[in-house]
């Protein structure tokens, strides 16, 4: 075992530890990543998993793969003979609110542009849905036969094509790469304040509704019905202990509250 303060802070420390207690048999890329409450992101990682950091629709930060030659990545190994830790490219990214991160295999990038990525994000409702849709197109794309993808066109940048006869008849090497595809998406916000109020009522064993980014308003009519509406605030506020995207966290009266502040009510 190893100080857990330590692998909180240190990606690359975590990678050495994990792949010194390695003892299976194969070889394998990795990538790993820390957010710090910050908003700096550590990365640490060998061979060609990548990560992207999206904003505002753009692709602000990508990492690198690591290769020996074409498609032969940097990749850690339970044998003496090949790479370590030490290896791995590290990088830092200061992330803002509302940023959203890609972490995935080379199965991920070999057959999904980095274009599609950020329009198939732009899409999707949520994270769940986004890193699912991000994975049946890599999928789709790496059985088809025709589709250009970064691979083949970074396969015949190396000198890899389709024999000289089929070139003369305007062919290509063309097609995606059946491969493991793993999608991660993250989207990231700054909730200091409410993970600590969180930490600290938790930690005592008391429940918590910490609405931290939510922004949820109701809007009450003069003449909405008492009843129907205290039943549907209390529902839609505390409904599932609060832990709701959508549970309310502000409700505005028009025309203000002095025609609801009846002693039924109040005491």
């Amino acid at each position: 075992m190893f100080p857990i303060e330590q692998v909180n802070n240190d990606p690359h420390f975590l990678l050495r530890k994990a792949h010194a207690a390695t003892s299976s048999i194969g070889s394998a890329t990795v990538i790993v990543a820390m957010l710090e409450r910050n908003g700096i992101l550590k990365i640490s990682s060998v061979g060609d998993c990548g990560l992207r950091v999206i904003r505002e629709g753009q692709i602000i930060f990508s990492t690198s793969p690591q290769e020996h030659y074409f498609d032969c990545p940097y990749q850690l190994s339970s044998k003496v003979v090949g790479q370590t830790y030490l290896d791995a490219m590290v990088n830092n990214v200061e992330l803002t609110e509302g940023d959203t991160t890609v972490m995935g295999s080379d199965g991920l990038f070999d057959n999904v542009f980095d274009h599609e990525i950020v329009s198939t994000i732009a899409r999707c409702r949520d994270v769940v849905e986004a890193a699912k849709a991000l994975a049946n197109l890599a999928s789709n794309h790496s059985m088809d036969s025709n589709f250009d993808s970064p691979y083949s066109l970074e396969a015949r940048s190396k000198g890899f094509d389709v024999p000289i006869w089929r070139k003369i008849l305007g062919m290509k090497l063309t097609g995606g790469k059946l491969d493991d595809i793993t999608v991660v998406k993250e989207l990231w916000s700054r909730h200091e304040a409410g993970m600590h109020i969180y930490a600290r009522a938790s930690a005592k064993g008391k429940r918590v509704q910490s609405n931290m980014g939510a922004k949820n308003n109701a809007i009450v009519m003069p003449d909405a019905n008492e009843d129907a509406t205290l039943n549907a605030l209390v529902a839609a506020g505390f409904g599932a202990a609060g832990q709701r995207c959508m549970a309310l966290s502000t409700v505005v009266f028009v025309g203000g509250l002095k025609s609801w502040q009846r002693n039924e009510y109040t005491n």
